[in-house]
């Protein structure tokens, strides 16, 4: 931008004076940018008057045309702590009977309590060997699928674990106020079950789930328990003592083993072997060997081993009484009986051991209408009714489906909610009181007032900038007549009035809500909350009747709109005004608007240009001035 010097010849206010000059082209300028301000302020108010009018066109007219929207029902079931039931709107209204068999479960392991062998408290970041687990494979089924896991006992914490089993497919966690893990299924039903898999004999199995408290009796009758095994007439015995023990040792009262007397069967022939009190193990195999048999004891297993000695089977004789069940007791203490020999004996009961308990996925029953429905969930949506069973019942329920006839009155009532609310706004816009006089500020005038008057003076020309606008008119003209139309149902002629649905009149209506409907016996609307409830009785006896009105009635008010929000060279698709002409007129305003500035500009340079010259001739004039002078003498 040039720097001016001005008037230091001539001593004028050269700026001031130019400003003068050009002011009436300033004035020009500033009526072009007071009518584009007001063009803005006219487009953002048909924005927000255009986005009601829309979002009430495809949105609330959008539904009310369609009769599907209409199809509401109210279902009851007779014991709503059994069921919940909700029925679509293709449920013919009736009764029906429903009866809850059997509810769908999840699949639940709940573990045994567990402990660090320290008998500290196990927390999530304690080691599975620290609760007496050895390291393994697992294999765990989820919904028919195997995967096999090996589990490392030393660097598999408890959090590790539990993670690994969520990203099998198992919601798994350890509760460390109780000290255990607890699992289940992500879904109820049989298919969605989970189950960790003992093979038959599988001891290492059954070890690593036992020492997380985590094997159920099912895994261990799978793997044997701690029973000793037979081959070939051999009997394994199992793992009951630790390291070795010396030969004289005396095993009733080292070992609590019971006194009193075994029976084998050598080939078939009884054999008898006492332990005593004094009973040692040098003697105890110097007995066995007297009757034919081999008693050895491995130290790396902790387990004594029985065969015979020239080869034939080795048999453990038990009973539920008496001298055979003695003969188990005495035999249990060495770790030498089988699991047939516990169930022989009736001492195998799995449900008095300290085992976890699993609980299995299982799908639902119910019986409706007679006919029976499985599902793996304790949801059902059969023939429209969508049936949530919570609890078995003792015999068949009734549930009974009806028209709900308050979802259809709220489903009107909000409606001319709705419609009463964009008319009303349409009506005080187009009513809003004139602002004669009011033009947009320059920035010169707001300067020369405070913000709070700036921003009424605003106000008041945004307020009325719809006032009486033709366009506004033409979409209120064409919604009321719209409404006010008759419509023919099985022959006879509604109208809004046939329902008790009608304005206050032009007299009554408060300000700005002449076109605003009323509902006769609507308590939220003093102006008919006296009158009889025509609405909510016709809904009553005759749904179709009332459906059908107002879907016509919808229609003709949603395809009025459609007109006016059609495309045209002055407006957009879905636009009501001239927002294309609105833009070319704003854009012409900024064309105009540039023009002017370039025209004030080259006068205020024309004018500076002859001021610039006149104080250059006072400057020359000046120094001629006083050249002369002091010639003489002056």
């Amino acid at each position: 931008m040039a720097i001016r010097i001005s008037g230091l010849n001539s001593g004028l206010d050269t700026d001031s004076i130019v400003q003068e000059l050009v002011s009436a082209y300033r004035t020009k300028q500033d009526k072009y940018k007071k009518a584009q301000t007001k063009l803005s302020w006219k487009q953002d108010a048909w924005k927000e008057m255009n986005t009601k009018i829309y979002n009430f066109y495809s949105k609330t007219l959008s539904n009310m045309r369609r009769v599907g929207n209409f199809n509401k029902k109210t279902t009851t079931v007779s014991d709503d702590t059994k069921a919940k039931v909700t029925a679509s709107s293709s449920v013919t209204n009736g009764t029906q009977t429903l009866e809850v068999k059997k509810l769908a479960t999840a699949g639940y392991l709940t573990g045994t309590k567990v402990s660090q062998a320290d008998g500290g408290k196990v927390t999530s970041n304690t080691s599975l060997s620290a609760l007496g687990a050895k390291s393994g494979y697992l294999t765990l089924d989820v919904g028919g699928e195997q995967t096999t896991m090996y589990i490392n006992a030393g660097t598999t914490t408890v959090a590790d674990f539990t993670k690994l089993l969520q990203d099998k497919g198992v919601s798994a966690n350890f509760d460390e106020n109780q000290q255990r893990f607890i699992l289940s299924s992500k879904s109820t039903g049989a298919a969605n079950d989970f189950s960790f898999i003992v093979n038959e004999g599988d001891r290492d199995a059954f070890g690593l789930l036992n020492g997380l408290g985590l094997a159920t009796a099912e895994d261990y009758e799978a793997a044997g328990g701690n029973y000793a095994t037979v081959s070939n007439g051999v009997i394994e015995g199992s793992s009951k003592f630790k390291g070795s023990i010396e030969e004289n040792t005396l095993l009733a009262k080292s070992y609590n083993i019971p006194t009193g007397t075994m029976k084998f069967k050598v080939d078939g022939v009884e054999q008898d072997i006492t332990i005593t009190d004094s009973t040692t193990l040098k003697s105890l195999k110097e007995e066995f060997a007297a009757k034919g048999m081999n008693l050895e004891y491995d130290d790396t297993k902790g387990a004594f081993k029985l065969s015979s000695t020239d080869g034939k089977p080795v048999e453990l004789v038990v009973g539920k009484d008496g001298d055979g069940l003695n003969s188990f007791k005495v035999a249990e203490g060495l770790g030498l009986v089988t699991k047939e020999d516990a169930k022989a004996s009736g001492t195998f009961d799995t449900s008095k051991m300290n085992l976890a308990v699993k609980q299995s996925g299982s799908n639902g029953q119910i019986m409706l209408n007679g006919a029976l429905f499985e599902g793996e969930s304790n949801e059902y949506s059969i023939n429209g009714l969508n049936i949530i069973a919570t609890a078995v019942t003792n015999g068949p329920m009734t549930i009974t489906t009806a028209t709900d006839v308050d979802g259809i009155y709220d489903m009107v009532k909000d409606f001319f909610k709705e419609y009463n609310e964009l008319m009303n706004s349409m009506e005080k816009a187009y009513n809003s009181p004139t602002a004669k006089g009011y033009e947009p500020l320059t920035e010169d005038e707001k300067d020369s007032m405070s913000e709070k008057e700036v921003e009424k003076w605003e106000a008041k020309i945004k307020d009325s900038i719809l006032r009486r606008d033709e366009t506004l008119r033409s979409v209120m003209s064409s919604m009321s007549s719209n409404m006010a139309q008759s419509f023919e149902v099985n022959g006879k002629k509604y109208s809004l009035a046939s329902f008790g649905i009608k304005t206050a009149g032009y007299f009554n209506a408060a300000e700005n809500e002449t076109y605003a409907y009323h509902i006769d016996n609507d308590q939220d609307d003093a102006f008919s909350a006296g009158n009889d409830d025509k609405l909510r009785k016709m809904i009553g006896e005759d749904p179709e009747a009332v459906v059908d009105f107002f879907t016509q009635l919808a229609t003709s008010v949603y395809d009025g709109l459609h007109e006016k929000m059609q495309a045209t060279k002055s407006s957009s698709i879905y636009k009501v005004y001239n927002d294309k002409q609105m833009q070319s007129e704003y854009d012409e305003y900024t064309k105009t608007i540039k023009k002017w500035e370039e025209k004030l500009k080259a006068m205020e340079d024309a004018y500076y240009k002859k001021f610039a010259a006149m104080e250059t001739a006072l400057g020359k004039l000046q120094s001629q001035t006083n050249s002369l002078s002091s010639l003489f003498g002056g």
